[in-house]
C-alpha cells in the first residue's frame, strides 16, 4: 500500500466559535450561607459566557487561537468583548442597530 504524500507545509488549523446568544456569567460569594435567612453577598465575579465563549477559552486553555464571533451591543457587549480581549481571544462582533 502506497503512503500518502506529505505536506511540503504545516496544515494550520483556525477554531471559530459562533455565538448567537452571548451572556455575561455572575458568579456571587457569600462567607457562610444559612437557608431562611438574609445571605450578604461579599464579592461578585463577572466573566464571559455563553457556549462559544466557553469553548473560545477551553480552546485558548489548551494552546490554540480561537476566534469569537458574535453580537455585543451595548454595555454588556461591550464588558463581554473586554473580558474577552482579557483573555487574549480574537473577536468579530457584530453590534446591535442601535449601538453607536
Amino acid at each position: 500500500m502506497n503512503k500518502p504524500a506529505a505536506h511540503p507545509y504545516p496544515l494550520a488549523s483556525a477554531f471559530f466559535c459562533v455565538s448567537l446568544n452571548p451572556a455575561i456569567d455572575t458568579r456571587l460569594i457569600v462567607n457562610g450561607f444559612l437557608a431562611g435567612r438574609v445571605n450578604r453577598v461579599a464579592e461578585v465575579y463577572r466573566n464571559p459566557g455563553g457556549k462559544a465563549a466557553h469553548v473560545a477559552m477551553a480552546l485558548k486553555g489548551l494552546g490554540a487561537t480561537p476566534t469569537w464571533i458574535g453580537f455585543s451591543g451595548g454595555a454588556t457587549g461591550r464588558e463581554l468583548l473586554a473580558g474577552l480581549r482579557l483573555l487574549e481571544i480574537e473577536t468579530m462582533a457584530g453590534r446591535s442597530y442601535r449601538d453607536p
